[in-house]
């Protein structure tokens, strides 16, 4: 499986479980803005970007600052494998961190915590 396949799986789990708990989600159609965050939950004011490997330590994290100066949460979702890298490159610079694995054709999700 390639890494957009595997970040189309994240994302798509992720989505669902947004609108299971009633979020309405919109998910990002502009190929500029797809390369920073990959959708958003209006109503939580947040956007959300998968890393589906350990890509994310080459960011420009300068986007992030932006949307947070905008009043934008800022999550990130790494694969679980990498939870300490991340929490090393994106310290200070977004809001939240969520683990991801795959388990049984599944995908699970760790709590979110402050980087």
């Amino acid at each position: 499986m390639t890494a957009k396949e595997v970040a189309n799986l994240v994302i798509n789990a992720a989505i669902e479980s947004y609108t299971f708990n009633g979020f309405d989600v919109q998910v990002v159609s502009s190929k500029e803005e797809s390369l920073y965050f990959d959708f958003l939950i209006p109503e939580k004011r947040r956007i959300e970007k998968v890393y589906p490997s350990k890509g994310f330590e080459s960011t420009d994290l300068k986007i992030y600052e932006e949307y947070r100066n905008k009043g934008y949460e800022v999550l990130v979702l790494v694969p679980l494998s990498s939870i300490w890298k991340a929490h090393e490159v994106f310290r200070n610079r977004i809001d939240w961190i969520q683990g991801w694995w795959a388990k049984d054709n599944f995908i699970k999700f760790s709590s979110p915590r402050r980087p």
